[in-house]
């Protein structure tokens, strides 16, 4: 799949995973995750996006057509069983996978630049993180 801006970008779903258990996110601070990631393709985050009746059955609708799934890693990740299920189904699915760790002591901008910056790498079929530094785009599979 083509993950480049210019190309086929507006064909890109993004599948947001993440945990509101540390209390780090929430609505307001998904919805302005929801805006950057927007500007890169079709962006799915289950507390903003997931009206049905299934909740579970559209979350796993929602991986199986992601081009690529951003983990946002907050301290309660490890905890959330919702998020070790994505990462699994993920896996599963051989989906390219970007994970982005935030840290908790720094500022929320800071934080959103690093969500920019993995975005953009994924573009060039690599992660750049703020800092400058990249690995490369992978799949877990």
């Amino acid at each position: 799949m083509d993950l480049h801006r210019g190309g086929l970008a507006e064909m890109i779903r993004i599948f947001i995973s993440y945990t509101t258990r540390d209390s780090y996110l929430d609505r307001d601070r998904l919805a302005e995750i929801d805006h950057i990631a927007s500007s890169f393709g079709f962006v799915f985050i289950d507390a903003l996006h997931n009206d049905s009746a299934n909740r579970q059955r559209r979350v796993e609708q929602e991986l199986i057509e992601a081009s690529v799934v951003l983990f946002i890693r907050t301290s309660g990740c490890s905890h959330s069983e919702w998020v070790g299920w994505e990462r699994h189904k993920a896996m599963e699915y051989g989906k390219y996978c970007i994970e982005v760790p935030f840290d908790e002591t720094g500022t929320w901008e800071m934080n959103l630049r690093d969500i920019e910056a993995a975005l953009i790498g994924m573009t060039s079929n690599k992660v750049i993180h703020a800092d400058g530094n990249s690995t490369a785009l992978h799949s877990l599979r």
